[in-house]
């Protein structure tokens, strides 16, 4: 099994479809990718701002962290790791996935667990150190 087969396979069951055809994508560029994770972070935290009690502002960051870690290495990966990046940073911006991030309390839930399986496929688990604090968190607080 390739790298690539690895990160679809250990994507959770929800996002497993979703993340196929991501990371099929070509490579985009890391300027753009970071600039689309940040954007969504605001948004999450304009449906805050709006009223919205739905949205886990503290996991978007997190994630968005990770999903940065992860850019900052992209330049020193092979095409198969930056399409594992680029389909992780596509799933956690894209509105089309399985739950929506700002329609429930878990919809970002399954974009933590996309990220998680993106930074141990690619070996820096480390990295998603944030994402798993933001769930341990959760279920602590649930």
């Amino acid at each position: 099994m390739d790298l690539i087969e690895r990160f679809v396979a250990t994507a959770p069951t929800v996002a497993r479809d979703r993340v196929a055809v991501l990371v099929e994508r070509a490579p985009d560029y890391v300027a753009e990718l970071r600039a689309s994770v940040r954007a969504h972070v605001a948004e999450s935290r304009s449906h805050v701002a709006a009223g919205s009690t739905d949205v886990d502002v503290a996991l978007a960051e997190a994630i968005a962290s990770t999903l940065d870690g992860l850019l900052a290495l992209d330049a020193d990966h092979a095409i198969p790791e930056r399409r594992i990046v680029t389909a992780a940073v596509a799933y956690f911006v894209d509105v089309s996935e399985a739950d929506p991030d700002f329609g429930s309390a878990d919809g970002l839930v399954d974009d933590a667990e996309v990220v998680i399986a993106a930074a141990t496929v690619l070996g820096h688990e480390a990295l998603a150190a944030p994402v798993r604090t933001a769930l341990a968190g959760r279920t602590s607080a649930g």
